[in-house]
């Protein structure tokens, strides 16, 4: 097999992204914003300005108390419009870099300034944070994740990868996975052929611990019952890089995956859209949200969606539905209350993409070369997936004055999930060919119910030159499970060349109970962070203590024996940064973090495993620079993860596997100008198992972890002549050659692909058409044929063909 050698191509395509995004920046110094605002009170009116602008706009909200603003519309820079909105006010502006904006009284007014707060209060919420954030920019400037309150990235020592609300929408993400396409570092383990899961591996591990709005989505104990979410339900997705225990618990060592759902909002506002294209789609959905009363007191959203369609696997449907209601009441301006609600359910006849042989994928065989990449080995009668989902919960906060405030989120939640499938197997390794694979059904449904709740109080305040941000917090989780696997019902041989005459069975039936696992594990978790700043420096230091205990009870059906295991672990992880801020807009950072995650089962002697531990050290710098809606990131980092299971020639398994990986990641996001935007980003992984039970082993590199990735994209909105409203971007993905397993053995190609959206807002072109819009998007144009990853002999994945979505929009 050709093994391609990736080292020139992404470092090229790496230089070419980058020269871009830098080719550009001088267009980038005022950029402007097309603006449509309402005469309103003037509070109001900077919280819609900063919404459709994406800055931070501070000030003591007694500033404007009584006061109101004129109707603004036309193409204005923030300052610009912030100017317009305060004249007579006796109000000025100033700015303090980073996209953030500062109200003072001016010089002649007699009102006093106080201490400054965000413009909804003196709360920093989830709701303020993103309210501001993200909304019309792929360059987010602040986030929750990194280390639980409202923080300006620039400041956090830490390498935080956010995909915003406007990324998403114009990239036209269907799914979790498509949405990190462009993140450095992120691996699609299957390509996002999978329907079921969002399989994703960070900085060389997976899958990465997954939240949303701050809490652990449920997992399983075999995770078939974790939790997807419909990117369209959330106002952006992170991914925070390296270990995260020491504010989370048990955690991956690569990274954690943070989502934010859409949140209630102060002002009306709506979509509808419909959207149809490949294998068949059509779908459905709407977002509405905007306040219940005259005083915004009480703020509600709804958000929905409805799909039917097919997949590039012949026979294997994508069905689902989902709505999610949330409720936000603030009695006051210190206190707020969010009820978030969510139902899921995913109904996929044929279940999931066909693992297939090597033999016919990977490699061509024989007179048929390669296999259909629609090719299905299953049964079209038998194979289903269905998985139901639901939760409800609230994120709470009230600040007592202007230096501490408390926070609680909770939330409960519960997926079933029910999979069966025919797969193929090998008779003997020499003989797994796509004409002589032996067929079996199988069953494997799991629930999963989870109970989560985190507790915080923050405290801003100074000792000396030193001002303090401390978070305590104390958090719980626990998640029962139940995994039942059925026996494996051997039905007959698979041959490629006679399936299409008598491809079916129609009365299979699933195979009695084999195991039962019922699985239940429990953290309760204490941390204290504290983010000190003097002068240009910034000091982030964290830890945690955790109490975690997993028990599985195991049914052996057969002979109904049970065998229960407990492993119960006590950590103690930290992390601690440094960071210097030059000039408001360049800052190089430090940082070192540990993680723990527990494991199940016991060695040969009956001993129950260790947690696995990880650690990461990490140097990197970022850029913002002023007056420009841009950021840029670079960072160098080793982790190593040991107590790794592996399994003995013998069969057992044994504690004593260690692995490291080294890379290097860039990201730059940027508004260039004259209605450009563009995002490139590279990264470097070397992985190594370093240490482990399987001599073949030692010295490899870990499974899906290419050595190069890189990626970019431009977008370009018109405004001139007959091309006004009209918007093309064009996109390119390079992932180096990886391996699907660690013995190394089977070598996936390196790919190319690229992606394309086109887009028209059909107001241009006729005024009593406002608020509609029509939107193309087209991934892996070039309709590339590849496979994505190949676990074993018989478990290779294509990976995902040109699919092409067009999408109607109203907005208002």
């Amino acid at each position: 097999m050709h093994s391609p050698s990736p080292r020139k191509r992404p470092f090229k395509l790496g230089a070419i992204t980058l020269s871009m995004l830098l080719a550009f920046t001088a267009y980038a110094a005022d950029p402007k914003v097309k603006l449509d605002l309402p005469a309103e009170a003037l509070d109001k009116s900077i919280n819609h300005l900063a919404q459709q602008t994406g800055v931070q706009i501070i000030f003591a909200s007694s500033l404007t108390t009584g006061k109101h603003a004129p109707a603004l519309k036309g193409e204005y820079s923030a300052r610009e419009a912030l100017q317009k909105l305060l004249q007579g006010s006796g109000l000025e502006v100033t700015s303090q870099g980073d996209n953030t904006f500062t109200l003072r009284a001016q010089a002649s007014s007699q009102n006093n300034v106080l201490e400054e707060v965000h413009v909804l209060g003196k709360l920093d919420t989830r709701e303020q944070n993103l309210a501001f954030d993200g909304r019309n920019s792929y360059s987010a400037k602040r986030s929750f994740t990194g280390t639980k309150s409202s923080t300006i990235l620039l400041e956090t020592p830490r390498s935080i990868n956010v995909v915003t609300r406007a990324q998403m929408d114009d990239l036209g993400v269907q799914t979790i996975t498509e949405a990190l396409r462009y993140t450095p570092g992120v691996v699609l383990q299957y390509a996002n052929t999978d329907s079921r899961y969002d399989w994703m591996t960070v900085r060389g591990f997976s899958p990465p611990t997954r939240y949303l709005d701050g809490l652990r989505l449920p997992f399983g104990a075999n995770g078939y019952s974790q939790a997807k979410i419909d990117p369209y339900l959330l106002e952006r997705v992170e991914i925070l890089k390296g270990p995260a225990s020491s504010l989370y618990g048990q955690s991956s060592p690569g990274g954690m995956l943070a989502l934010s759902s859409k949140l209630p909002t102060d002002h009306k506002r709506g979509e509808v859209q419909l959207q149809t294209g490949s294998h068949g789609r059509k779908q459905g959905a709407f977002d509405i949200s905007g306040p219940v009363d005259d005083e915004g007191r009480v703020l509600y959203r709804l958000v929905a969606l409805a799909r039917e369609a097919d997949t590039q696997t012949r026979y294997v449907e994508d069905d689902k539905v989902v709505i999610s209601p949330s409720l936000t009441f603030k009695p006051d301006n210190n206190t707020s209350l969010t009820l978030l609600a969510h139902y899921q359910k995913i109904d996929s006849r044929g279940g999931a993409a066909t693992a297939l042989p090597a033999k016919g994928t990977l490699y061509s065989y024989g007179n048929l070369g390669r296999l259909p990449t629609d090719t299905f080995i299953g049964e079209k009668h038998y194979d289903r997936y269905v998985n139901e989902q639901w939760f409800a919960g609230y994120m709470f906060s009230h600040a007592f004055n202007e230096q501490w405030t408390f926070r609680q989120n909770l939330r409960y939640g519960r997926v079933d999930a029910d999979s069966r499938r025919v797969q193929g197997a090998c008779l003997a390794t020499d003989a797994c060919l796509p004409t002589n694979l032996v067929r079996y059904a199988w069953a494997f449904p799991e629930d999963s119910n989870m109970f989560t709740i985190d507790n915080q109080v923050e405290g801003q305040f100074s000792t000396g030159p030193l001002q303090h941000r401390i978070l305590l917090g104390v958090d719980y989780t626990h998640e029962s499970a139940t995994y039942r696997e059925s026996n494996l019902n051997y039905i007959n041989l698979y041959n490629y060349n006679a399936f299409a005459s008598n491809p079916f069975l129609t009365t299979l039936v699933e195979p009695p109970l084999g195991t039962k696992i019922d699985s239940s594990q429990r953290q309760l978790g204490f941390y204290a962070q504290d983010q000190i700043k003097w002068d240009n420096w910034t000091l982030q230091l964290g830890a945690r203590h955790d109490q975690a205990s997993k028990t599985n009870e195991t049914l052996t059906a057969s002979t109904g024996a049970t065998r229960r295991i407990t492993n119960a672990d006590d950590a103690l992880t930290g992390n601690i940064g440094l960071s210097y801020t030059f000039a408001q807009q360049l800052t190089p950072y430090i940082a070192f973090a540990s993680s723990f995650q527990p494991s199940t089962g016991v060695d040969g002697t009956g001993s129950p495993f260790d947690a696995t531990k990880g650690r990461q050290s990490e140097a990197g710098v970022k850029y913002q620079p002023l007056g420009m809606d841009a950021s840029l990131g670079f960072s160098v980092y080793h982790l190593a993860q040991r107590n790794v299971i592996t399994t003995a020639p013998n069969g057992s398994r044994v504690q004593t596997g260690e692995v490291e990986v080294k890379g290097a990641e860039l990201e730059g996001k940027a508004k260039l100008g004259y209605g450009f935007e563009a995002l490139a980003s590279y990264a470097y992984t070397d992985s190594e198992i370093t240490k482990t039970g399987i001599a073949a082993q030692l010295g490899n590199q870990l499974a899906f972890v290419p050595r190069h990735q890189a990626s970019t994209w431009l977008h370009h909105v018109s405004s001139a002549g007959l091309l006004d409203g009209l918007g093309i971007g064009l996109g390119v993905r390079y992932l180096g050659s990886s391996y699907g397993e660690n013995l190394n053995a089977f070598r996936n190609d390196d790919v190319t692909l690229l992606d394309a959206a086109l887009h028209y807002n059909l107001a241009k072109a006729n005024p009593s058409l406002k608020g509609f819009s029509l939107q193309v998007n087209a991934a892996n144009l070039a309709d590339k044929k590849y496979v994505a990853t190949c676990i074993s002999n018989a478990g290779c994945y294509y990976g995902d063909r040109r699919s092409i979505y067009a999408t109607v929009k109203y907005q208002w």
